[in-house]
This record gives C-alpha cells, sequence and structure tokens, in this order.
C-alpha cells in the first residue's frame, strides 16, 4: 500500500514492501521511501508508536547494551546502559544476569547499588555480584507498572578494567514480566544481544592510567623523582 508516514517532523511518501506480525500483537514494517532504501519502522495496532521509525531496534522482549562495544585503556572506569524493548507491554518486573571475563573487567561496586543503578522510576532493584565474574539484578515495581516503551533505559552498570584483553558482556538470563506477570516477548525470540568489551595496555605516559595524559602524570612523575 502506498500513503503518507505521519512521523514526528516528517510527512513522506512511502511504500511498504513487507511486513510481520510478532506475537506480542505488533507489526515490524520495512518502508521504502522514494530514492532511499529500505527501513525499519515498527506499528503498534494500526498507527506507529516509534518516535525514531527509521532507527533499528531489537525485537519485544529483548534486551541490550549501549554502547555494544567499547575499547578502554588498562585502569579505566567505564558505563553501559541497558536497555529494554516492552512494545506495548508494561513493565512490572525484570531480571537480568550477565557473565563476564573477571579477569579483564569487574564491576565497580563503590558505585549505586552494588555498581549498579536502576533508571526506571518506582523500580526496587537487588544486585548480586560473584566473584566468578557474574552479575545478577533483580527489578520489581509496586503498585503501577511502567508504561511500554521502545527502547526503555533499564539499568547503568559501573565497570573498572581489570588487565588488558577481551571479554564478552553475556545476557545467561533475561526476563521481562507485564502487569499480569506474563513473560514480555515470544518464547524464541533474541532476548540479549550482548556487548563486548577490549582492554588495552596503559600508554607509559599515562602513569595513573585513568586514560588521558594530562598535568597529573606529570605531577606524579616529578612526586617519584623527588621521593
Amino acid at each position: 500500500s502506498e500513503g503518507v508516514a505521519e512521523f514526528p517532523g516528517q510527512n513522506e511518501p512511502f511504500t511498504t514492501t513487507d511486513s510481520m506480525i510478532s506475537s506480542d500483537g505488533s507489526c515490524h514494517l520495512l518502508i521504502k521511501e522514494a530514492g532511499a532504501v529500505e527501513k525499519n519502522a515498527i506499528t503498534s495496532g494500526n498507527y506507529i508508536i516509534d518516535p525514531y521509525p527509521f532507527r533499528y531496534r531489537p525485537p519485544v522482549g529483548c534486551m541490550w547494551f549501549l554502547p555494544q562495544n567499547i575499547n578502554k585503556i588498562n585502569g579505566s572506569l567505564f558505563t553501559t546502559e541497558v536497555y529494554a524493548n516492552t512494545g506495548n507491554k508494561k513493565l512490572s518486573e525484570y531480571t537480568v544476569k550477565i557473565n563476564f571475563n573477571p579477569q579483564v573487567v569487574s564491576v565497580n561496586t563503590a558505585i549505586g547499588t552494588n555498581g549498579v543503578q536502576g533508571e526506571l522510576s518506582g523500580f526496587k532493584i537487588s544486585v548480586n555480584v560473584f566473584n566468578n565474574g557474574r552479575l545478577e539484578v533483580f527489578g520489581t515495581i509496586d503498585p503501577d507498572p511502567v508504561p511500554g516503551g521502545l527502547d526503555l533505559h533499564i539499568l547503568t552498570i559501573h565497570w573498572r578494567t581489570v588487565c588488558p584483553g577481551d571479554t564478552t558482556l553475556l545476557f545467561t538470563g533475561v526476563i521481562l514480566k507485564d502487569e499480569e506477570e506474563t513473560d514480555i516477548g515470544a518464547p524464541d525470540d533474541i532476548k540479549g544481544i550482548n556487548g563486548t568489551v577490549t582492554v588495552t595496555p596503559a600508554v607509559i605516559p599515562d602513569v595513573n592510567s585513568d586514560g588521558t595524559i594530562d598535568i597529573i602524570d606529570a605531577l606524579l612523575v616529578a612526586q617519584l623523582y623527588v621521593g
């Protein structure tokens, strides 16, 4: 079919070239503008609910990291944000389990709740960090669930580098539940899109290994020189 796409700030003709109705009732459309490549949009019912319709998003019920691939100098502190797509389902509970290589990175438990900040208003979180490189986060809300969204910012995780190397931030468990305690997303859909972290050796002039070379490094060298 052809018509006019009513996106914020846009009013352009389009042609739908393919569509797929998923188990949660959302419709994933491939939209082709005149003279443009095919792009993704997500609709619910008969209306488009994605405010950024041409940006790719993982399926409903899935979580992912932003940024997805990280490069850091050894000795650095950094964060990863965890997002979820709940479609048009309200979120009342979530479980996130992540594995990582503890010889490369560790959770900076000095910040937030054991290194994790909950980003959804009203949610209470509990966090378990294990020495073998495992992180578990449980979030619940009472009484009112959070309205659904295509990219809900669920968590921010605080990390520190340990040694040069590579590690996958591996989702080993993702559970999203709606207000009726029903799992969000189809059982066979992708539940987690993993991230990666690459840690490189600190540059020699970077004395304090904070990822930058500045006056602090010079002062540390002078302090070592004078004893």
